[in-house]
């Protein structure tokens, strides 16, 4: 699904203004002035996303339009196939589950994770892997270190039947019908 231009546009000044946030050192009247601005476009963009159902649904950006403080990463993970996932193995590398991962996740499912790290040198890597009918669903999550991308790779799947999605410490990955 391409994302729609005003969309796209907001999503993009919400990035540099988060990436500007983490590198100055802004003063208390700043870091106000800052907030306010923050606080009017992610308002814009979800307002602007409203026009846009298919994507603000298979995207839910609601959820992730704050950026954490903390050097976490959480996942969501939604079903809108007919087929049921069935969690197979999960490993995690330099970083910790939080909540493990579900062993089934139904249509219309929504399985939330937060991941943390032991050690913010380390960064974050995890590999689920669920069985949706024929298909082995290879799911890795890699985050470097604070303020880095998340990364979300999804591998079993034709490109059509998945869409993945970051911003700021969030990822969201939405399973589509094969059908």
């Amino acid at each position: 699904m391409v994302l729609p231009r005003a969309l796209k546009d907001m999503r993009s000044e919400l990035v540099q203004m988060h990436i500007k946030k983490a590198s100055i050192m802004p003063t208390d009247s700043e870091l106000e002035g800052y907030n306010t601005q923050l606080a009017k476009l992610k308002a814009d963009y979800l307002a602007e996303g409203i026009y846009y159902m298919n994507y603000s649904r298979s995207h839910g950006h609601s959820d992730y339009l704050d950026p954490s403080n903390q050097f976490s990463l959480l996942l969501d993970i939604r079903n809108q196939s007919p087929d049921l996932m069935t969690l197979r193995t999960a490993n995690t590398k330099a970083g910790i589950l939080e909540n493990f991962p579900p062993e089934k996740i139904m249509l219309g499912y929504d399985a939330y994770l937060r991941f943390e790290s032991e050690d913010e040198e380390k960064g974050i890597e995890a590999n689920l892997v669920y069985q949706l009918g024929a298909y082995e669903v290879n799911i890795t999550i890699k985050k470097v270190s604070p303020g880095d991308p998340t990364n979300i790779t999804c591998v079993g799947l034709e490109s059509n039947m998945y869409t993945t999605d970051t911003l700021f410490d969030g990822a969201i990955l939405v399973i589509h019908s094969s059908t």
